[in-house]
């Protein structure tokens, strides 16, 4: 067959053979997971339909009132919970959690993969608000009146993949983990609470629904 405007016949790209694997991946991603899509295999080994290992450690961070570490795979995502109060009582106070996932670029993502990334904080932060995880009324004071304010921080750290599903674990099990410290609001209308102590003797647990496990 001759090739265009009647040049010479096209020629067939030849496989790349005899690369390193790190090269392959760079040069031709398409190549380099098609010939393990052949074995039926994944490149880290693990067969096609094989979930990744995951390990989880609660309260790796000693100075957070709530903390996870979820190593999924190669990846490694470590929250924290911090927490401020809200005071008001027109509009009545609500409690409320908010959630910021951070992927820096030194964890190891692709640059093509970076746009993604950046979808990965208000997805978890969606599946959280719409599984009833935290019961309205879970993070109450004083019903009405003051409530309090959590915000949960997670941290790429190593990046090999399932993001989300890693993320979405490491902040719902930081917030299980979370102990809120004693706290009333004052004659002033202010808040008085205890001094956060982030060991599980220094604070009261969340009464928490089942966590979710995709987004909505």
């Amino acid at each position: 067959e001759d090739g265009p405007e009647g040049g010479a016949p096209a020629q067939e790209r030849p496989p790349l053979s005899g690369i390193a694997p790190d090269a392959l991946l760079r040069l031709s991603p398409g190549e380099y997971f098609s010939r393990f899509l052949e074995r039926g295999v994944r490149p880290d080994g693990r067969g096609v339909r094989d979930p990744r290992p995951v390990a989880l450690t609660a309260g790796s961070i000693a100075t957070a009132l709530g903390s996870s570490t979820v190593r999924m795979g190669n990846t490694l995502v470590v929250a924290g919970v911090t927490a401020t109060t809200h005071v008001s009582a027109d509009p009545p106070a609500a409690g409320a959690i908010e959630v910021r996932v951070e992927v820096p670029s030194v964890c190891g993502l692709r640059p093509a993969a970076s746009g993604a990334a950046d979808l990965v904080g208000p997805l978890v932060q969606r599946a959280l608000d719409s599984s009833g995880m935290v019961p309205r009324g879970a993070l109450d004071i004083v019903p009405g009146r003051a409530a309090w304010r959590l915000r949960v921080d997670a941290y790429c750290l190593d990046f090999d993949g399932s993001l989300f599903d890693a993320a979405l674990l490491a902040v719902t099990s930081a917030v299980r983990d979370a102990r809120l410290p004693p706290a009333r609001v004052g004659e002033d209308g202010e808040v008085v609470a205890e001094e956060a102590r982030p060991d599980p003797a220094g604070g009261s647990p969340l009464e928490l629904g089942p966590a979710p496990l995709a987004p909505p």
